[in-house]
């Protein structure tokens, strides 16, 4: 199985060749908060309403995504929130429909660190 590569903060993404076949779009970005700057580009109200019926974020950012999930919700378009369950933002919880929490093993952190 083959995956695409991009880089996002100067780490190593993997996708599975579907999600870029399927019209994912695919950023590069680099530098302090990059990824999310880049995401958010694609959360704007004026970008989402009227387009999707729903948006399924993949970060528990609060500080970078809580704005945009907030506005989206005034919009009245939901937020699914999927992120490790530890580390999703008490301020994306009062805005999202729903919060995923995913399952990360303990040594995913220490080769992160």
């Amino acid at each position: 199985m083959r995956f695409s590569r991009i880089e996002a903060d100067g780490g190593p993404e993997f996708f599975h060749p579907r999600c870029i076949d399927g019209g994912a779009a695919v950023e590069h970005a680099l530098g302090l908060d990059g990824a999310d700057q880049a995401l958010l580009e694609y959360l704007r109200p004026d970008v989402v309403v009227g387009r999707y019926s729903a948006v399924v974020l993949g970060s528990g950012d609060g500080r970078a995504f809580t704005p945009a999930v907030r506005a989206l919700h005034v919009q009245g378009v939901p937020t699914d929130v999927v992120a490790p369950e530890r580390s999703t933002a008490w301020s994306l919880r009062a805005f999202a429909r729903s919060c995923t929490g995913l399952a990360v093993a303990a040594e995913s952190f220490a080769l992160a660190a």
